[in-house]
């Protein structure tokens, strides 16, 4: 977003130290709203630091000098991307504990449900291996096959092609670690396929 006019809490020729101070910027956007930043110096944030760390407080754009050039640069820079980091720096007091909790209540439900969603492709995935091992226990020893041979009398179709890669994945890395000792690997051809032996 485009920055169209910035004023200053204090006229910045009459600021002792522009490396140690820190001030309000008036910025006005394109899109007719002016919005309150604070604006402090590198030194100055360094200075009202206690024990080691920065006392909590709104956010600033910190920079090294308080001089225009900067601030300029600096304010084109937030405002960039419809201006997400600048408006989140001036709005962020306005946020309540109920305003945050609701974001926060609206991410663990995202989070929930991506958690069923994984679940429910573990089940399937284990679901389907557990075919696939019945299948391989009926072959004879020494029996070639691929993972589709095994499978006729599943709807292989409805099987996407993450699974696919997944299961035979689960297949190799077992035969190789023994949990499927009746099972090794003869060769994987240049598209995956995997060509296994009953032994």
């Amino acid at each position: 977003m485009k920055v169209l006019n910035i004023e200053y809490s204090i006229a910045l020729d009459r600021i002792n130290d522009i490396r140690n101070e820190s001030i309000d910027v008036f910025v006005e956007l394109g899109d007719g709203f002016t919005y309150v930043i604070e604006v402090a110096t590198i030194k100055n944030i360094t200075e009202m630091m206690e024990d080691g760390y920065l006392q909590p407080m709104c956010p600033q754009i910190i920079v090294d000098e308080l001089r225009e050039e900067i601030i300029w640069r600096a304010m084109k820079s937030y405002a960039q991307e419809d201006a997400f980091w600048l408006k989140m720096n001036a709005m962020a007091h306005t946020f309540t504990n109920e305003d945050l909790q609701v974001k926060i209540d609206e991410t663990k439900n995202f989070h929930m449900e991506l958690d069923e969603i994984e679940k429910k492709r573990l089940e399937e995935q284990t679901s389907l291996i557990e075919e696939v091992l019945k299948k391989i226990r009926l072959l004879e020893s020494g029996e070639q096959f691929i993972l589709n041979d095994v499978i006729t009398n599943l709807d292989w179709h409805q099987i996407n092609k993450n699974q696919w890669t997944l299961i035979n994945r689960k297949l190799v890395q077992g035969s190789k670690n023994g949990l499927y000792k009746d099972l090794e690997v003869v060769k994987t051809s240049d598209d995956g396929t995997v060509v296994f032996r009953k032994k």
